[in-house]
């Protein structure tokens, strides 16, 4: 048998709905990702955001034309 880390079966009851609770509305966080610092984590959105060449000029017609257009 292991120790739960809880003084009493209440506590540690309380403590999981607690924590489904965070997670039914996406306020839970990871405590083994509190320990990695802002800069790793700045690295790894950059990686997961990197922009492609293509989107730009394949939605280029989701934009007004230039102004020119009204006086020609």
């Amino acid at each position: 048998m292991t120790e739960s880390g809880f003084p009493t079966k209440k506590l540690a009851e309380d403590w999981g709905a607690e924590q489904e609770a965070a997670i039914r509305v996406g306020a839970w966080i990871d405590p083994v990702k509190l320990g990695t610092p802002f800069g790793k984590w700045v690295e790894i959105w950059k990686k997961g955001n990197r922009r492609r060449p293509r989107t730009q000029s394949s939605r280029a017609y989701l934009l007004p034309p230039p102004l020119g257009w009204l006086s020609a």
